[in-house]
């Protein structure tokens, strides 16, 4: 069932607002542990986005309460989008084996129901809640993925995985452009479960597994810059949506910690996260104060009470 948010509003009046903008549909699954970290990206989303994107943003909901989905419907502030939440039937995924149940629910499979849950749609961009999109997705979710399952990045652990895995390419699921249409044709959700089912002892990365596994040969390879996936893709150049793979999230609310204000939640942030917080304060105002660097191979770059000075580096001779 799919609950809309945008249900009061008088009839007709999203079509306006929606006039010649260009409709990009992302999805997102989450529970109450991670509903701060979902509204952390979809501000994120929201506040880059292009002026003619128009969002709906679906969220499958594993046990999200109503403040988190007023939370949530608040953001509307920043920019207007369209916002719908799904109940799941957890009991669908009973089969489904979970390691590190800590950190890991059974949340991370409701992405294998999406293409029952819109029927009229052929395609849609699927994000875990620990991104943050430093862009527009309009490139994205124009990208083909006629003949294949889904279009995705390579996991940045892919060599080691692939160690205990009989295929040769692993995709990382926290970005995901799935072509719903073939995972209709193909009648995933019937055969999933029982495939599930019978090969559960190769499944140590949950829904990843078993999409790499089950799509093997029909997956489409995207550049890093549509999942860099930190602190392996750093230095990717232009990248769109930086993912902070990981079992701690302190990077990822440091990262967005411009963003963390518009989410309507009070991050608890660790005192590993505090101290590089303020050692970037002090870093930053002490050089605003005095810094002496290289500038290029002949100059050097002094920095005092925010202004620059230039001079010539002396060349050692050996």
């Amino acid at each position: 069932m799919i609950q809309d948010i945008n249900a009061a509003n008088p009839p007709g009046s999203e079509a306006i607002k929606q006039e010649n903008k260009i409709k990009i549909h992302v999805c997102f699954s989450s529970d109450k542990i991670y509903a701060k970290f979902l509204s952390l990206a979809i501000v994120s989303l929201l506040s880059n986005k292009q002026k003619n994107d128009y969002l709906c943003i679906y969220v499958m909901d594993g046990g999200l309460s109503e403040d988190d989905k007023e939370k949530l419907s608040a953001l509307k502030s920043i920019a207007e989008f369209d916002l719908k939440f799904i109940n799941i039937d957890s009991k669908r995924f009973k089969s489904c084996p979970v390691k590190n149940s800590k950190y890991i629910t059974l949340a991370a499979y409701y992405r294998l129901l999406i293409s029952d849950f819109f029927p009229e749609l052929d395609k849609i961009i699927y994000l875990d809640c620990d991104v943050l999109v430093k862009d527009s997705l309009k490139d994205f979710y124009e990208t083909s993925v006629d003949g294949y399952y889904f279009a995705a990045v390579q996991d940045v652990d892919a060599q080691r995985i692939l160690e205990r895995l009989p295929l040769k390419e692993y995709y990382n699921s926290g970005v995901l452009l799935l072509n719903l249409e073939k995972f209709r044709q193909e009648k995933f959700t019937e055969k999933v479960f029982e495939w599930i089912e019978e090969n559960r002892s190769l499944l140590q990365l949950h829904d990843q597994d078993v999409l790499n596994l089950y799509c093997n040969g029909f997956i489409k390879q995207l550049p890093a810059i549509w999942n860099a996936q930190q602190k392996y893709h750093k230095k990717v150049d232009g990248a769109v949506v930086m993912h902070y793979v990981g079992r701690f999230k302190d990077d990822f609310i440091f990262a967005g910690m411009r963003e963390v204000f518009k989410t309507g939640y009070s991050i608890e942030l660790s005192k590993a996260l505090v101290k590089r917080f303020f050692c970037r304060i002090f870093k930053t105002t002490f050089q605003w104060i005095f810094r002496l660097k290289n500038k290029n191979d002949t100059q050097k770059e002094l920095t005092v009470l925010g202004m620059k000075f230039y001079m010539k580096r002396k060349s050692l001779k050996i």
